[in-house]
């Protein structure tokens, strides 16, 4: 069987390397191929605990993404973030079977009548908690594009059931906060 990796496969004209190598992808060698053996049908998650992260730095780690909701079908947006747990030893990529240890969270936005942020009292609280833990709920001009690479901070993760599935854990950040010199901030 072909890789669909290797130097010159390129049955499809408008292959392009993927991320971190310069082989093209060759589309038709991939669907071919054959595996053996039984793949997973769950996750290990992140362990419990308080995590010190950087929020992503690249365009899709921070995005506006917007959606329609099920039961009033009206229209809404929410800013999905990727967080780079920080694991310097490598104890948390071994506890989660090697897999790049990070966690994303949408925040579901209430804007205003413009269609921009509302920044009245008591709206997008969950928002200008994570702007506060990395230093941009100042009050000076700022936009969701300034969270990428932002940090760091500390999260609060946990573990539950999942809701379509009680027997799959899945993660949850509980909460968010500034990395002090004592621990976990507000």
């Amino acid at each position: 069987m072909s890789n669909p990796f290797a130097p010159g496969n390129q049955s499809d004209p408008m292959s392009q390397p993927l991320p971190g190598s310069s082989d093209p992808f060759d589309a038709n060698a991939f669907m071919t191929q054959t595996y053996e053996g039984v793949g997973s049908t769950q996750v290990t998650p992140i362990p419990a605990g308080r995590y010190v992260a950087l929020i992503g730095a690249n365009d899709a780690d921070v995005n506006a993404t917007s959606f329609t909701n099920k039961k009033t079908n009206e229209q809404g947006l929410r800013l999905e973030v990727a967080f780079n747990l920080l694991d310097d030893s490598g104890a948390l990529r071994a506890a989660i079977d090697g897999r790049e240890p990070r966690i994303n969270e949408s925040f579901f936005l209430e804007l205003d009548a413009k269609g921009r942020l509302d920044m009245g009292k008591g709206k997008n609280v969950r928002l200008n908690r994570l702007r506060a833990a990395v230093g941009q709920n100042t009050g000076a001009a700022w936009s969701p594009m300034m969270l990428r690479g932002a940090g760091p901070l500390q999260l609060d993760i946990v573990v539950e059931p999942d809701k379509q599935d009680p027997t799959i854990p899945r993660n949850r950040i509980k909460s968010i906060g500034q990395v002090t010199a004592t621990g976990f901030g507000s």
